[in-house]
């Protein structure tokens, strides 16, 4: 059996991953001992075996001046104590270590393997690194900073994003960067003509930095975007240079700003009464798509009973109510109900339809019961509304 220090499985051993600094092309950093560059046998070294062979890593990893040495050695760090060669047999509270180094030749991510093969199986190393520019780039810098009006949306909300700029000690113009990250980690880019492009590009080029503020986005949210957190960045960049987004610095003239913006379902005032209350007895939903407005109508029929109201998130009145007959209803949870709600997502959760009906004769509207005690109106297959009432 064949161990690293680290106590790696016997016959296939997998030494712990060596991850090098960032490097900059043209120089090396160096991992050795008492790092995880070493090879024993045994429980915590206490047997014996030999290194017949290793092969790997390719450039820009290599591994070099190998030693045989004691336990006491090599915690004291005495890497180069007793030279060596393969192959070699390790005794007893010997270990065989070895020197590992990445010199990078050009910016970018690499990663390596080195492979052993021993009396005791294979063991394998793997190594990563990354190379960065070989100048520092400018010292020059700007200021940007962004801003939301929430860090909350619902469908039928508006999303306002400004940036701060200061100038700071820059020397010159700048290209103007805005990326936003989607719940799936799906990096776009704003374009110029306000779009969104995973290739890496300014919305703005050549721009004289001012110590002002300018509004970004100032629009409804698309209510079709995926539910979750995404992430908004904004940077500065030398006007003229292409930013690698393997090592950034050298092209950016600030630091880079970013903010996170949650789309829910429901707002958090809605998910407040939520967890006090639970979900309505009774309810009722309409999407105006036309006005970008989501209404709700929430009934509790349990004491205290009473009415809520919201209009896209926002409570808009809350009443207490008597005499509602119908007893518990169907307590369906309000975060199904959205502009993204289709036929199919209620039949995943309530089973087939009990009903499918025009709606006044009208072939783009239809009704669609649930034998929970609901029904949805769908227009030309987008939702509409749903109601559950007593």
């Amino acid at each position: 059996m064949v161990f690293s220090l680290l106590c790696a499985t016997p016959s296939t051993a997998q030494l712990a991953t060596i991850s090098f600094p960032d490097t900059r092309v043209g120089t090396t950093s160096t991992v050795k001992c008492p790092g995880a560059t070493a090879i024993c046998f045994g429980s915590n070294c206490s047997g014996s075996g030999t290194v017949q062979s290793a092969s790997g890593p390719d450039r820009p990893f290599k591994i070099d001046k190998l030693n045989l040495l004691t336990l006491s050695q090599f915690n004291a760090g005495n890497c180069e104590a007793n030279a060596t060669s393969l192959p070699v047999t390790l005794g007893a509270g010997q270990v065989l270590t070895y020197q590992a180094t990445f010199s990078p030749t050009s910016t970018g991510t690499f990663s390596g393997t080195a492979r052993f093969s021993t009396s005791g199986g294979a063991a394998t190393q793997n190594y990563t690194g990354r190379g960065t520019s070989t100048t520092p780039g400018r010292t020059d810098k700007g200021l940007i900073s962004l801003q939301v009006n929430t860090d909350n949306l619902v469908p039928g909300n508006a999303i306002s994003v400004r940036y701060q700029t200061k100038r700071g000690t820059l020397a010159g113009n700048v290209d103007m960067y805005f990326a936003v990250a989607f719940p799936s980690g799906q990096l776009l880019f704003l374009t110029g003509g306000g779009g969104l492009d995973p290739t890496p590009q300014p919305f703005r080029r050549n721009v004289s930095v001012a110590d002002a503020t300018e509004t970004l986005i100032s629009a409804p949210v698309p209510v079709d975007f995926p539910f979750g957190t995404y992430t908004l960045y904004m940077a500065l960049a030398y006007a003229g240079a292409t930013p690698d987004l393997n090592n950034l610095g050298p092209s950016l003239a600030s630091g880079i700003s970013q903010t996170t913006v949650t789309f829910t379902p429901l707002s958090a005032a809605q998910q407040t009464l939520l967890a006090s209350r639970g979900n309505p007895d009774f309810l009722s939903v309409f999407w105006v798509d036309e006005a970008n407005q989501k209404r709700e109508s929430w009934l509790y029929v349990s004491s205290p009973p009473m009415q809520v109201v919201f209009v896209n998130g926002a409570q808009e009145s809350q009443e207490s109510v008597s005499g509602v007959t119908g007893g518990p209803g169907p307590k369906v949870d309000p975060s199904m109900f959205t502009p993204q709600t289709t036929p199919g997502s209620l039949t995943s959760a309530f089973g087939p339809p009990s009903s499918v009906t025009p709606v006044d004769g009208a072939p783009s509207l239809q009704a669609v019961s649930y034998g929970v005690g609901i029904t949805a109106i769908f227009r030309n297959g987008r939702f509409s509304s749903v109601s559950a009432t007593p």
